[in-house]
């Protein structure tokens, strides 16, 4: 078994949802390429939950959101840290209630650098971007080229799609040992691409 797993923000009925892309003085598209941001990242960035799910209100630890950043509490932030994930941004935001209630202001989008070569090109089935011919849109079957990840990522992007996310299995237990709430982990090889169980 492969050491490394697919990373997803986890969807239910429960868990608040925010489908409005935070103001934060950068361009919605550099929060997919690996690039850093925390130099422009502008102080006091709020988000919101949605009101098209009024019953989705729960906090979780990661926050389910329509650019599939990863938004994550003080919890995982310190999860983080203390395995050692080192090519990474914590860009600061508050989060506030479906009535603009401040509910916490310790939670972060991840942005992490770089990316892995992992996925296999070759083996994997997928449907690439229009735009970006060099980005997957839409993984079908996916396979994973362990040996092409260097020995101390643990936390990464894949380089052919930069908005999906591994972990290596320590985070994965650590996530675990911890129960942290609002993610999804998969199996990596022959994954289908969808973020339900």
């Amino acid at each position: 078994m492969s050491d490394y797993w697919v990373l997803t923000n986890k969807e239910d009925a429960l868990g608040a949802v925010i489908d409005s892309i935070p103001q934060s003085g950068i361009a919605n598209w550099k929060f997919r390429k690996g690039i850093p941001l925390a130099q422009s990242f502008e102080s006091d960035v709020k988000i919101s939950f949605s009101q098209n799910y009024p019953d989705a209100a729960k906090l979780y630890d990661f926050i389910s959101n329509i650019m599939d950043l990863l938004i994550v509490s003080d919890k995982v932030k310190f999860i983080f840290e203390e395995e050692s994930v080192n090519n990474i941004e914590y860009l600061p935001v508050s989060v506030h209630d479906h009535q603009k209630n401040l509910l916490s202001d310790n939670y972060w989008i991840v942005n992490l650098l770089g990316g892995q070569d992992i996925i296999d090109m070759k083996q994997s089935e997928v449907v690439m971007e229009v735009l970006e011919e060099n980005q997957i849109d839409r993984i079908k079957k996916l396979i994973i080229n362990p040996e092409k990840v260097e020995k101390n990522a643990y936390l990464f992007r894949a380089t052919t799609k930069m908005d999906q996310y591994f972990v290596h299995d320590k985070i994965k237990c650590a996530l675990e040992k911890n129960s942290i709430t609002g993610y999804n982990i998969f199996p990596s090889n022959n994954w289908n691409g969808f973020n339900f169980k």
